[in-house]
C-alpha cells in the first residue's frame, strides 16, 4: 500500500469515522458514513492529503443542501487511480488542472452543503475498487483510515521556483495598494503591502496564473523585488499593460416554485413588500460574493438585492441559490450523479403536523430529509413557515419527531404521537 495521506487539517480529532451510523446512511444505499469528518472550525485550514491535481472545484455554497450536500468541495486527482474528496469548505485556493503536494492548502472550513456544524468531510476513491469487490460501497468509495498517517506528519512545504513564469502588475485603484499575505486567504498574516502598479512575479505555472488574475476569491503566489514570497490577491492582478480587472456581477435565481418570492424593503419579513418575481428570476446581488456565499440557503439570512425592473430590496436567502458556475468549475455528469444520490428525500408526511401541502412547501425550499428538519431550531421553523405563510399543528414537535425518524426510534415516534393524538382530542 504504497498510497499514503497527511491530516488535512490543523486539529487532530475525528468526530465521525468511517462506515459509522449505517441506521442513517442504509436509506441512502451506503453500508454508513462515506468517509471521514475531521474536526476544522469555521475558517480553518484544509490541506490536500498527498500529491496530485485538481480535477474538479464546486462552489455549491448552501444553494441546495438536498441535491448539492457537499457544499463548496474540492477533488484532487492522485497517482494509482486514488481521488480525494474535500466538502462543506467556505472559500476554495486551488482551481481546476493546478497541481499541488501534500500539505499544501487548498481551501478552508465551513459547514456549507448539508452540514449540521463546521467541519471536514473527507472522502476517498480508487478506482474500479467497486467493481473489483474491493468495498462494499458504491461509485469506488473505499475507506480512508488505513492510508492515513499519524496527525502531525507533515511534509517538506515546496520551494518556490527561481525564476518566476510570468510578471504580473497590482491594480488597487480604491486603497492604493496591495496586501501581500503567508497563506491564500484574507486571513493569514500579513506580510507587506504593495504599491499599486508594482510588477510581481507569479510563482505558478503560467497556464494557472492567467487562468486566475482577475478572478475573484483567487490567490497568486508571488514574489516581490525584494524576495519576500507570499501570496496575492488574483482579483487585483493584470498582466503589465492590461486592462484593469472588473469583477463581474454576482447573479442569483430565484428559487420559489410554489409561490412568487418577496422582495422586501428591509431584511425580515416585518419590512413591507415592494414587489414579487417568480420562481426563476435571475436578479442581481448587491453585496460581496463571500458575504452572499454565507448566507445563500441559509434560513433567516437575508440578502440585498435588485430585480430586473431595477427595484432594489431584500430578499430570502434560503429561496435564493447562485447562478451555475462556468463549465470549469462544474463536477461531471457522472460526479453530479452520484453525489447527489448520497441524499434522497424522505416522506416528512409521516410526521404528526405534515400534510401533502406542507410537505410540497417544505420540499420547494430544499427541506426534504428528516435529519434537515431535526437540526431546525423552533424560531428557524417558525420564520420559515412564516415566510410561506404555513400554519401547522404540532409544529414545535416537528424536529423532534424528525430526529426520531432520522435514527428508526420507530416506537419511540409512535408514542410521541400517540401523545400528541391524546392532546389534541382534549
Amino acid at each position: 500500500m504504497a498510497f499514503r495521506m497527511v491530516w488535512p487539517t490543523q486539529y487532530g480529532f475525528i468526530t465521525q469515522q468511517f462506515r459509522e451510523r449505517p441506521e442513517v446512511y442504509s436509506k441512502f444505499g451506503l453500508p454508513g458514513h462515506e468517509g471521514i469528518d475531521f474536526q476544522a472550525p469555521n475558517g480553518s485550514e484544509i490541506y490536500a492529503v498527498a500529491e496530485g491535481t485538481v480535477s474538479e472545484v464546486r462552489l455549491d455554497g448552501n444553494s441546495d443542501p438536498a441535491r448539492k450536500p457537499y457544499g463548496n468541495q474540492v477533488r484532487v486527482q492522485h497517482a494509482d487511480g486514488y481521488e480525494t474528496i474535500y466538502a462543506h469548505l467556505q472559500q476554495v485556493t486551488v482551481t481546476v488542472g493546478q497541481a499541488v503536494k501534500a500539505g499544501q492548502l487548498i481551501g478552508l472550513a465551513d459547514n456549507t452543503g448539508n452540514s449540521a456544524g463546521a467541519h471536514l468531510h473527507f472522502s476517498l476513491k480508487k478506482k474500479g475498487a467497486t467493481a473489483a469487490k474491493e468495498t462494499d460501497y458504491p461509485y469506488d468509495l473505499i475507506d480512508p483510515t488505513p492510508y492515513l498517517l499519524p496527525f502531525g506528519a507533515r511534509p517538506d512545504q515546496p520551494e518556490p521556483p527561481a525564476q518566476p513564469s510570468l510578471q504580473v502588475e497590482v491594480i488597487s485603484p480604491e486603497v492604493g495598494y496591495l496586501n501581500l499575505r503567508a497563506a491564500p486567504y484574507v486571513g493569514a498574516a500579513l506580510l507587506k503591502q504593495v504599491p499599486g502598479g508594482t510588477l510581481l512575479g507569479a510563482l505558478e505555472p503560467a497556464d494557472i496564473t492567467r487562468r486566475k488574475l482577475g478572478q475573484q476569491e483567487q490567490w497568486l503566489w508571488v514574489r516581490t523585488a525584494d524576495g519576500t514570497v507570499g501570496y496575492a490577491a488574483a482579483w487585483y492582478l493584470r498582466l503589465p499593460g492590461g486592462a484593469a480587472p472588473t469583477l463581474p456581477p454576482t447573479i442569483l435565481v430565484a428559487t420559489s416554485p410554489d409561490m412568487p418570492l418577496k422582495v422586501r424593503s428591509g431584511p425580515g419579513v416585518q419590512y413591507g413588500q415592494l414587489t414579487q418575481v417568480a420562481d426563476g428570476t435571475v436578479l442581481k446581488a448587491l453585496e460581496s460574493l463571500t458575504v452572499v456565499r454565507q448566507k445563500i440557503g441559509q434560513y433567516n439570512q437575508w440578502l440585498n438585492v435588485q430585480t430586473p425592473d431595477g427595484i432594489t430590496g431584500y430578499s430570502a436567502a434560503w429561496y435564493l441559490k447562485l447562478q451555475e458556475a462556468a463549465t470549469s468549475f462544474a463536477l461531471t455528469g457522472a460526479a453530479l450523479a452520484e453525489e447527489r444520490a448520497i441524499v434522497r428525500p424522505d416522506d416528512l408526511r409521516r410526521i404528526w403536523g405534515i400534510g401533502d401541502k406542507s410537505a410540497a412547501l417544505l420540499k420547494g425550499i430544499g427541506l426534504v430529509t428528516f435529519e434537515q428538519l431535526a437540526r431546525l431550531s423552533l424560531e428557524q421553523l417558525q420564520a420559515i413557515l412564516a415566510e410561506v405563510g404555513l400554519r401547522g399543528r404540532h409544529v414545535a414537535t416537528w424536529p423532534e419527531q424528525a430526529r426520531l425518524l432520522s435514527a428508526g426510534l420507530t416506537q419511540e415516534l409512535l408514542t410521541l404521537q400517540e401523545k400528541l393524538g391524546k392532546r389534541h382530542a382534549e
